[in-house]
């Protein structure tokens, strides 16, 4: 297995369970602690955050009506989620772009594509 992140020892870490996210737990017997080892973040990355960004303001800017549950749906994730980074994309950036213009979408388009050059940088 590994080596507990407190006291360091590898003699008897048992597994305990699962947190949230997925990752293994395990058990140390030498302090009696819990401790993940490898945890993963919870949520959704950065550039599937920007690409919902991108298609709300997108349907929003060409009046059609965003509609959250089709946006959400496109990207698994919940409604309330899409409101939500729209919100404080919003407020973020609503004063240093005007909204809905060019400047607004290349901003966004530069974010996207940095994020993907970053993670093709790590591919073989």
């Amino acid at each position: 297995m590994g080596k507990c992140n407190y006291c360091s020892s590898t003699l008897r870490q048992v597994k305990a369970g699962l947190n949230k996210s997925g990752s293994q737990r395990y058990l140390c017997h030498a302090c009696q602690r819990i401790y993940t080892p490898q945890a993963t973040k919870y949520g959704c990355s950065q550039l599937v955050r920007l690409l919902v960004m991108k298609m709300y303001f997108q349907r929003r800017s060409q009046s059609i009506p965003p509609t959250v549950r089709e946006i959400a749906s496109t990207f698994s994730v919940s409604p309330q989620s899409v409101l939500n980074w729209s919100r404080a994309y919003m407020r973020n950036y609503s004063k240093k772009f005007s909204i809905y213009g060019d400047t607004f979408f290349t901003d966004l388009d530069v974010r996207i594509k940095k994020l993907i050059d970053k993670q093709n940088k790590f591919r073989f």
